[in-house]
């Protein structure tokens, strides 16, 4: 199988995991902030997934023949990479990502549409609880994998070294 329907395929197994995650949380979320999850799923199925694929490849390449168990640890660091992907919106000012606006500037035009005092903040404010709740969903994601917690912790160390 060539690179390129490698990742096509392994993309839409990691999308599918995604959804099934933000649906449970969405429902077991009080519906006056299932939003934040919807807005972190729409901007998250967007991405290249990329890395959670590279994963995928690396645990193949490394002897591992059962990709569906290791769907958590991909659709982690996705959802991780979604979240710092916000942040970083934030802290640049860029309201342009994967070929849309930014989070953060989607909820400047809905603090816009509300009439909040202060839509730039509400803007702000939201990219960052967003961008909050997919760290936290990604390490949530890390653990449903069945790794070693050596692994696990290599792989939160190298997260964690992404911040930096």
């Amino acid at each position: 199988m060539q690179l390129f329907e490698y990742v096509k395929k392994n993309k839409q197994l990691i999308n599918n995991y995604l959804g099934e995650v933000f649906a449970e949380k969405i429902a077991e979320t009080d519906k006056s902030y299932a939003h934040l999850y919807e807005s972190l799923r729409d901007f998250s199925v967007k991405g290249k997934h990329l890395r959670g694929c590279f994963f995928l490849l690396s645990y193949e390449m490394a002897g591992g023949n059962n990709v569906e168990a290791m769907l958590p640890a991909a659709a982690a660091i996705e959802v991780n990479g979604s979240a710092l992907l916000i942040h970083d919106d934030i802290m640049d000012n860029d309201v342009l990502r994967r070929g849309g606006k930014s989070m953060f500037a989607q909820y400047i035009d809905e603090g816009q549409k509300l009439k909040v005092a202060d839509a730039h903040a509400y803007g702000v404010g939201s990219g960052i609880l967003i961008g909050d709740i997919g760290i936290i969903m990604g390490f949530e994601l890390l653990h449903r994998a069945p790794m070693a917690s050596q692994v696990k912790n290599e792989v939160s160390r190298a997260t964690r070294a992404k911040c930096n």
